[in-house]
């Protein structure tokens, strides 16, 4: 996601591979993420919790470097998954390789 117009900028994707959890079941979950400048955003997951919809998951400027977040327990109240990664600020911010999986 890039966003390079005022500080005050907002920029976000959304993305739901539809019907892939099963309420109940216990996922973990993790991504890797760059942001540069006075980049700062969430990555919110649908699909885990109920009020609100959504589970948030932060992170500010991490210096151009790559940085894995990993969440590792998540309960299924839904059986839709939904990623929202979002950026705020002024800069650069990339995201690869989302991973969401199901635990024994």
């Amino acid at each position: 996601i890039d966003y390079v117009g005022p500080a005050s900028g907002f920029a976000r994707w959304y993305q739901s591979p539809g019907a892939v959890l099963t309420p109940g079941e216990k996922y973990a979950a993790s991504f890797w993420i760059r942001a540069d400048d006075n980049a700062s955003g969430v990555v919110e997951f649908y699909g885990f919790t109920t009020s609100p919809s959504w589970l948030q998951i932060g992170w500010q400027d991490s210096d151009d470097a790559w940085v894995q977040i990993i969440v590792p327990e998540l309960t299924a109240v839904s059986t839709n998954l939904g990623l929202y990664p979002s950026m705020s600020g002024q800069g650069y911010v990339y995201f690869d390789d989302f991973f969401i999986g199901e635990l024994p």
